[in-house]
């Protein structure tokens, strides 16, 4: 699949798949946390971010998405508050 759409959006986009490991993140992701793309590739989201009540969220939203229940979450977050430095 082809992600490049999304590295001209003025918005911080990464896309995971179903083990939870990071497949795409655009620029603006590597730039806030400090790392070039690639080095976020392969991650999964608890590695990078800190809030505990946030994973619980993504991994609510994981369950929905793998029970067939819905086919498709999207959203926009700060990431200000959820990243770990």
């Amino acid at each position: 699949m082809n992600f490049s759409t999304f590295d001209h959006l003025p918005y911080r986009i990464y896309i995971r798949n179903k083990r939870q490991e990071i497949v795409y993140t655009n620029k603006l992701v590597g730039d806030f946390f400090g790392f070039n793309t690639q080095n976020l590739l392969g991650k999964k989201y608890y590695e990078i971010l800190k809030d505990e009540s946030f994973i619980k969220h993504l991994e609510n939203i994981d369950k929905l998405l793998l029970s067939g229940k819905a086919d498709s979450f999207a959203a926009i977050y700060e990431f200000n508050r959820y990243y770990k430095k």
